[in-house]
């Protein structure tokens, strides 16, 4: 199953689009926070906003607004203790449009390949009639002698430098009109958050699956270490009313090493975020974290892609021309990938390129851990949680005192496993 940023670039156009996750990490400020006698920070119903630090202790109501952009919240009961300031990748085309793509990739390359045959040909049979002749001395003659043109056209300007590719996550506007039309895991983690009051959610960038976790009722601490991503989410929350906005916290850090003086009945990684842990260091400092903040009795859930062998192996992918559906300009898309196979990383590099103005293309990076299924359900196991269910078609758990995992075949929209753990 191939997958490419192409087909949600051109979702708008009536394509079809399956997400990457975006990077996990944080961003963000908190008000009312102020140094702890223990070296970490304690959050009281007021007080200067201070940057957060590796140890966060939640202790009263909070009021008063974040440094920034962020608007102003307000005490809520299911936030008694915790600040409430606010704030693949991977697609996959249908089996027709890959179809198709691939026919005219092979179409073209064919005809080239017929063509230089045919040219090979003929310069053969120019060569046997020549040596017939006896003029093979004259051939060697004249192949020899250079070649000259009746016109010369003018040398080229050299080409300017392309720009460096930027981190995808850089680029939240980007980002959301990738990815903003994916609703299969938002009616996941909403309905695992309906009817509890507290959730943490890692890697919540600019509040795809937030925002409706906190419709659910559920108060959110939204964890994210991109600033660009956090501010936006701040912004969409700028747009909500005033009952949402105080059932949401932001917080700018890293989810390796955040500590909170908090439990959670539910703590979520959605979209792909695991794989942004690159090392079992990192990934060993995670989990500790989370068995940290995850009350007893609460659950885990986060999803991942299904490495694809075909984007391991180096493939490159191309689109024709389409509209971009922000600057309705006829552009093409060009998505390369590299894989190491020793650290197990997936980059991707995409080129968006305006047909009309080529030397504008822009050019973003994205690296990801690649988790196999049961490398995951063995990661699990060594770090203390109980798998419970596990879905490719994104099925709420209906019974978990009985495990479910045995997973359906892929979805049209691509290969993804969601995960759904208990502590042991």
């Amino acid at each position: 199953m191939v997958f490419s940023f192409s087909a949600a670039l051109m979702g708008m156009e009536g394509r079809r689009a399956v997400a990457l996750r975006h990077r996990w990490g944080v961003s963000g400020s908190i008000p009312g926070v102020r140094p702890s006698d223990s070296g970490g920070l304690w959050v009281d119903s007021g007080g200067p906003t201070l940057s957060p630090t590796p140890v966060v202790h939640f202790t009263g109501g909070v009021t008063g607004s974040s440094t920034g952009s962020s608007p102003s919240s307000t005490s809520d009961p299911l936030l008694s203790d915790v600040s409430t300031s606010p704030s693949s990748l991977r697609w996959r085309p249908s089996t027709s449009e890959w179809n198709v793509s691939r026919q005219s990739f092979h179409h073209s390359h064919s005809a080239s390949y017929a063509t230089r045959r045919a040219r090979s040909a003929s310069a053969a049979s120019t060569t046997a009639t020549f040596e017939r002749a006896g003029l093979a001395d004259a051939l060697q003659a004249s192949s020899a002698a250079p070649r000259r043109s009746a016109y010369t056209s003018p040398p080229l300007p050299p080409r300017p430098n392309p720009p460096m590719p930027i981190d995808l996550y850089a680029a939240p506007g980007v980002y959301d009109l990738l990815f903003d039309d994916r609703t299969d895991d938002v009616r996941f983690y909403a309905g695992l958050a309906r009817g509890h009051s507290r959730a943490l959610e890692y890697g919540a960038g600019t509040g795809r699956i937030t925002l409706p976790l906190a419709r659910t009722g559920c108060s959110v601490l939204a964890v994210e270490r991109e600033p660009a991503m956090l501010d936006g989410l701040r912004e969409r929350l700028t747009h909500e009313p005033d009952s949402l906005r105080r059932r949401v916290a932001t917080v700018l850090a890293d989810a390796t090493t955040l500590a909170l003086d908090a439990r959670f009945e539910r703590i979520f990684f959605p979209f792909n975020g695991l794989a942004h842990l690159h090392t079992a260091e990192q990934q060993e400092a995670f989990f500790s974290r989370v068995r940290t903040h995850l009350r007893p009795g609460g659950l885990f859930a986060f999803d991942l892609w299904i490495p694809e062998p075909r984007l391991l192996q180096g493939d490159v992918l191309e689109t024709g021309r389409f509209l971009d559906p922000s600057t309705r300009e006829p552009v093409t898309l060009r998505e390369e990938f590299s894989y190491d196979a020793l650290s197990q990383v997936l980059t991707t590099r995409l080129t968006l390129t305006p047909v009309l103005e080529p030397e504008a293309a822009q050019r973003w990076t994205i690296s990801q851990r690649q988790f196999f299924p049961e490398e995951t359900r063995a990661l699990l196991v060594a770090h203390g949680f109980d798998l419970r269910w596990r879905t490719t078609r994104w099925k709420l758990p209906t019974d978990l005192s009985q495990r479910h995992l045995d997973v359906e075949a892929p979805d049209e929209r691509g290969a993804m496993i969601a995960y759904v753990c208990a502590l042991r």
